[in-house]
């Protein structure tokens, strides 16, 4: 048969029944499908050529049988099957194919060979199962339609579903868990370090950006000293630099506020009482009498503020060395927040002392002298001793003729 439309590389001819022509470019060395055919039914024959990929062409709308057999296909478009409504037969075995686009789903086939195919058991294929057993009669060479799974090579419909995964998904999926258990690990780290180090970070919001919204305390307005530094004379100028940090707050010094003339007891009863906070410097030097009458005069104030007395230590002897009150030593074991080694010890003070509600007070306004109410000397003779002078702080006892 002569046609025009005939391709160059192929043999065309019409079947008995002169209604078919049969497209013969079996072994024409063809890479790709012939563009243009004789009209009418076509049955293509292109068995045992090097074409790769097979694109739709609008005369496969007429073909009744493609033979594709022994090519080095490697891909079938979506679209190839959409249109072949004519199509009987289909032979595609011995290629390259992973998978079968899903468009073959539509054909009407009478005749089909997919066998020996390195096919994929995978997520994208259990579809093909359904389909494969869904025309079982049409299929050709059951038994060498294979397909490559997790297990090595299978008979296609001899794999059970659950073994149709994707190893794409699973590394996805695979991936998802770590970065998820990841994730909730860094989480844990981070809400652990926020936790540990909690009082750090409250410490450096406030000096960095002045931000406090935490630990709000409130204050009597007696209160009118932030914090009373009871330490040993050796010190005066260590105490000094170190509350530079404090520049904002009323600190008393006892070696610059304490009232001259009057007992330490008084004095310190009367900071204690004005203070929202005292700190002792614990020394080699400080005596213990200073501690003691410290610690006592601070007692009344725990109630309101648990960690009222703070401890700072500036020497190798721990607490249990110091020959003071053991109420004092308890006190410091279990009420001592602030670390005296924490390198933001200063720091950390600094921000407890903000915690209070604002003040009106300025810098060092401390008059120590006009709070003390206490009289310290009295007129007496000694007869009346043991009765008038237990009001007062101090007696001065002398002879009427005195």
């Amino acid at each position: 048969m002569h046609d025009t439309n005939c391709p160059s590389e192929c043999s065309c001819f019409l079947r008995y029944n002169q209604s078919i022509t049969i497209v013969d470019c079996r072994g024409a060395n063809l890479s790709f499908v012939p563009d243009s055919v004789p009209k009418g039914l076509i049955d293509m024959w292109l068995q045992n050529n090097n074409i790769s990929i097979l694109n739709f062409i609008p005369y496969f709308n007429n073909v009744r049988q493609l033979y594709m057999s022994s090519n080095r296909l490697r891909e079938i478009k979506d679209n190839v099957f959409s249109e072949m409504k004519n199509l009987k037969f289909l032979k595609v075995d011995d290629n390259f194919l992973g998978y079968l686009p899903k468009t073959i789903g539509s054909l009407n086939l009478d005749e089909m060979y997919i066998d020996h195919n390195p096919l994929l058991c995978d997520c994208n294929s259990l579809w093909l199962k359904y389909w494969m057993w869904n025309n079982i009669l049409a299929l050709k060479r059951l038994e060498d339609i294979t397909c490559k799974s997790f297990d090595g090579i299978e008979k296609f419909l001899q794999v059970p579903d659950e073994k149709f995964t994707c190893v794409n998904n699973f590394a996805k999926s695979f991936v998802a868990e770590i970065l998820g258990t990841l994730f909730g690990i860094a989480a844990m780290c981070l809400l652990t370090i926020a936790i540990v180090f909690w009082q750090s970070i409250k410490v450096l919001l406030y000096f960095k950006f002045g931000f406090h919204p935490f630990d709000r305390q409130s204050n009597e307005d007696y209160e009118t000293i932030d914090i009373t530094f009871v330490y040993s004379k050796m010190y005066e100028d260590f105490i000094k630099e170190k509350s530079k940090i404090l520049q904002k707050f009323v600190v008393c010094y006892t070696t610059k506020h304490f009232v001259p003339g009057y007992l330490w007891d008084t004095n310190i009863r009367n900071a204690v009482h004005h203070s929202k906070y005292v700190l002792i410097l614990l020394t080699d030097d400080i005596e213990a009498n200073i501690i003691n009458s410290t610690y006592a005069a601070c007692e009344q104030k725990f109630e309101k503020r648990i960690d009222f007395l703070l401890g700072f230590i500036k020497t190798k002897r721990n607490i249990d060395e110091f020959k003071v009150n053991e109420g004092f030593k308890r006190y410091f074991k279990l009420h001592q927040k602030l670390k005296p080694y924490s390198m933001l010890f200063w720091e950390n003070l600094s921000y407890k002392l903000a915690s209070c509600k604002d003040r009106i007070w300025k810098e060092n306004d401390i008059e120590l002298n006009q709070n003390i109410e206490e009289q310290l000397f009295c007129e007496s003779n000694l007869r009346d001793t043991e009765s008038n002078c237990e009001a007062y702080d101090a007696c001065v006892c002398y002879l009427d003729e005195d």
